[in-house]
């Protein structure tokens, strides 16, 4: 498994202000945002609308980035910059 995993997830709303979560089938009751990991040579963009529409079957489209988030292990070495997948 490599040290660092490009992932995204969808902070997707409805007028009302409700958010969408999906539940995850790990056997626990877990609820989490609809996302997943970035496929090679695949814009963070391309890949949320690639996951929210196959979680879902929503058609979205992206309005806003909320943030970027590096997570690393304590012995991972870091990766490469602007490089993904």
């Amino acid at each position: 498994m490599s040290p660092l995993t490009w992932a995204v997830a969808a902070v997707v709303t409805d007028g009302s202000g409700r958010l969408l979560l999906c539940r995850r089938s790990e056997g626990a009751r877990r609820w989490a945002l609809p996302g997943g990991r970035l496929r090679h040579d695949e814009s963070p963009a391309d890949a949320v609308v690639r996951a929210v529409r196959a979680e879902t079957g929503w058609a979205v489209t992206p309005v806003d980035l909320v943030g970027l988030y590096r997570v690393i292990g304590p012995q991972a070495p870091p990766p490469p910059a602007g490089r993904c997948g």
